[in-house]
């Protein structure tokens, strides 16, 4: 992902080098780029988290999930991704 980005910013330069050495520093762009993929990552972990402190104050929510997963799985299986459709 990160090559497609650079090859990116390689046509935005020489395409347009006067928009971009004007107005649009490197430094912002690596800005920018730091922002898309650290949202991304914070914003997962920060789902996970919650859900953890959820499931930690409710036992019956968790005891419930549990269930679900071990009707829907068994005790050997490790989830996969064909199973969502269960």
């Amino acid at each position: 992902m990160l090559k497609i980005v650079v090859l990116q910013i390689q046509l935005i330069q020489s395409v347009s080098c006067f928009y971009f050495n004007n107005f649009f520093a490197d430094t912002n762009l690596h800005a920018v780029i730091e922002d898309v993929l650290t949202a991304g990552s914070e914003t997962t972990s920060t789902t996970l988290n919650w859900t953890i402190l959820y499931l930690t104050a409710n036992p019956n929510v968790q005891e419930k999930l549990y269930q679900e997963i071990i009707s829907v799985l068994g005790t050997t299986e490790s989830p996969k991704l064909s199973d969502r459709s269960k």
